[in-house]
């Protein structure tokens, strides 16, 4: 066996990897861009060495640094994780070369099944059914008539490619010129190539794939199905297993074929054999994954078989000693949460996590802290819900809510020791004490501004039946009504938080939230505020009573209960006896709220800052902008400087996540400027060409 290994990735499988490293009693090795310094990886693994700047170019897929990285501690094996160079052929060979084992398939069967037009030729000569559809790359004239003798629809696929990227559906003919520019970008782009194939598209079909295990002495062994067809832009979203449409006879015949699809290619090591299942209950090979699949966790659960050490033995010449047959035990289901904007057609979303609450009973492997927004790191790819232990993670879930401070006051027996085992031990022990100027716990100027009021924030009480607790008191979640209790009066009748009173702070140590000027702490009586919300003005006033201070909406008093919980953008909202949870970021005068899975901007000025507003008038509408939603890469710019354009007409081409976005006009105008070239890196929301109105 392996006396060290190297993790060549970061992130979460580079956790899960050295938990399986930990329990094999495997010193690891994990390597870090200069973003990642103070990732959970870096932290748990027993040793750990530097490569490079943040662009993955220069550090996670930079061979020669791994390759160094791993002489230099004297590793014997590199697990490549998946992604950055699990399906890297070029490297797999590297590692031969230098004798280092390669914890994965040989360079060969990478290629093979790397090659789409490839892998469809030898899977079926190996009798695996494949779709319909080129065997070979296609220009675009091939393509049209392809097209046309197979019918439409069709789907358009990078031959080199794989993972959902560099696909597109196209159901007309007229749709497909266009779906080939933008597609043969998309694969040039992800992998280097843009040769695509041309299949007939299999219309409401079920993704079921095989995973398997090959070691080096020629056995392949079916471990058991996923079900994964709840997909969106062909990502999956939810996983489970096993497939629900599979009995066991058909079972077994599903796994000989994968079987024979790993076989044809000489396979070796984990791979996952992914299949179409037509409505009519035919089935075809899709592709093949040759490296571990996030979603590796759901076949662990029902199988007890740990992959990730099943491919360390493998990778050291052990022999498979698994049965040949392995049935399924209950049911496991994978769930990825996407960050995505619904304002923007449900684009990606990017930034700082504000809140995470990992569920309960379940496995639920750790999201890497985010020290910053960063374009290099990848974004939160999900949380597994899933039965059963994971020794690495169980306390480690609560440790890290990217992007947020820890919270002085947080009561680890509320919610979860925060607490990792720590590097080269077996034991737990707490997380090693943080310099405060680091960047985890740096918080971001401009966004949190609304943070300055204080611990404590302002709390002001007459007749409170509902919501208790002091001023920077240490508050759990369940400090204030459940769920099923929510909007609902307590046992004497009277509405949850009776009684005139209003409290702004914080649960658990933390700033205030309504500061638009200063502390409310320092309110005097009769403070206004305007809020303007959905086209509305409501006039906020704080009154300083007798009993406290009351507040007034539009010139009447209400019940009003606002409630930070811990050092997050939650918030505990209790209006008129009714509880909300909702979610308040500040941005200058601007507060963005999002309640009920709608995020809203709100304006909130002081009787000054409205003044001076109403001083200086309505600004003049000004040109319109196109901007980036999301940050990303400039591709192609289809205009120039003088055109008309139309409602509707594409103007520029944008690449993020992957996938090639087309930006059409809102409305017509004439481009008066543009302000990026291709090749440029632009965040979300930046301006990159401006059109003026058009000429009368």
């Amino acid at each position: 066996m392996f006396r060290k290994v190297l993790i060549a990735n970061r992130g979460e499988i580079a956790v899960r990897v050295i938990r399986a490293l930990r329990e094999m009693r495997i010193p690891s090795c994990a390597v870090y861009s200069e973003v990642d310094r103070n990732a959970l990886h870096v932290l748990l693994a027993d040793e750990a060495v530097a490569i490079g700047p943040a662009p993955a170019t220069e550090s996670y897929l930079a061979q020669e640094k791994i390759l160094g990285a791993a002489r230099e501690v004297g590793a014997e094996a590199i697990h490549p994780g998946y992604g950055f160079l699990a399906e890297n052929a070029e490297f797999s060979a590297a590692c031969e070369e230098a004798g280092i084992a390669f914890v994965g398939p040989p360079p060969s069967a990478i290629i093979s099944m790397g090659d789409k037009a490839e892998a469809k030729l030898k899977v079926g000569q190996a009798g695996v059914p494949v779709v319909p559809g080129s065997l070979e790359p296609v220009s675009d004239a091939e393509a049209r008539e392809m097209a046309k003798e197979i019918g439409f629809p069709v789907l358009l696929k990078a031959a080199k490619g794989g993972g959902g990227k560099g696909m597109r559906a196209v159901h007309r003919e007229s749709d497909l010129d266009a779906a080939l520019r933008l597609t043969r970008g998309e694969a040039e782009s992800s992998f280097g190539s843009g040769d695509l194939l041309v299949e007939k598209l299999v219309e409401r079909p079920r993704h079921v794939e095989a995973q398997i295990l090959a070691d080096r002495h020629g056995r392949t062994v079916f471990v058991g199905e996923r079900e994964c067809s709840i997909q969106r832009r062909h990502q999956k979203v939810i996983e489970e297993a096993p497939s629900p449409t599979l009995g066991a006879d058909r079972r077994a015949e599903f796994g000989e074929v994968a079987v024979k699809a790993a076989e044809s290619v000489d396979y070796v090591n984990a791979g996952t054999v992914e299949f179409l299942l037509a409505p009519d209950g035919s089935y075809y090979f899709l592709e093949m994954n040759t490296r571990l699949q996030v979603e590796h966790p759901v076949t662990e659960e029902t199988t007890g078989i740990d992959l990730v050490k099943e491919q360390i033995k493998i990778a050291a010449g052990e022999h498979l000693t698994l049965r040949d047959r392995i049935d399924p035990r209950g049911h496991a289901i994978e769930c990825r949460i996407y960050a995505e904007d619904p304002t923007k057609g449900f684009l990606p979303s990017v930034g700082r996590i504000q809140f995470l609450r990992p569920p309960d009973g379940g496995r639920a492997d750790p999201v890497p802290p985010a020290p910053g927004r960063s374009r290099h790191s990848p974004r939160l790819r999900g949380l597994r819900g899933l039965p059963g232990p994971d020794p690495l993670r169980s306390d480690a879930r609560q440790a890290h809510h990217a992007g947020s401070e820890p919270d002085r006051g947080h009561d680890p027996d509320a919610v979860g020791a925060d607490r990792v085992p720590h590097r080269g031990t077996d034991d737990e022990h707490p997380l090693p004490e943080m310099d405060p100027g680091s960047p985890r716990l740096h918080r971001e100027p401009g966004r949190h501004a609304m943070a300055r009021g204080g611990a404590g924030g302002l709390r002001a009480d007459r007749n409170r039946s509902g919501t208790t607790g002091g001023r920077g008191g240490r508050r759990g979640r369940d400090s204030y009504p459940p769920d099923h209790l929510r909007g609902q009066p307590d046992r004497g009748g009277r509405p949850r938080g009776g009684g005139r009173s209003l409290s702004v702070g914080s649960r658990g140590q933390g700033p205030a939230l309504w500061t638009p000027g200063a502390s409310m702490s320092t309110a005097k009586p009769a403070v206004r505020y305007f809020v303007q919300l959905k086209g509305r003005e409501r006039e906020v006033e704080l009154v300083e009573t007798d009993g406290g201070l009351e507040v007034r909406l539009d010139g009447e008093a209400v019940t009003a209960d606002l409630q930070r919980i811990h050092s997050t953008s939650l918030h505990s909202l209790l209006f008129e006896g009714f509880s909300r949870e909702m979610i308040l970021e500040r941005e200058g005068e601007n507060v963005w709220v999002s309640l009920d899975g709608e995020r809203m901007q709100a304006r909130v000025q002081d009787e000054v800052t409205r003044a001076l507003s109403a001083i200086g008038g309505d600004a003049p509408v000004g040109p319109a902008e196109i901007r980036a939603p999301m940050p990303g890469i400039v591709v192609e710019i289809p205009v120039s400087p003088g055109d008309e354009i139309a409602v509707g007409q594409p103007v520029i081409v944008v690449e993020a996540m992957k996938m090639q976005n087309e930006l059409t006009a809102e409305s017509s105008g004439v481009v008066d400027r543009i302000l990026v070239r291709p090749g440029d890196t632009v965040d979300g929301d930046d301006v990159l060409v401006v059109l003026k109105p058009p000429e009368s």
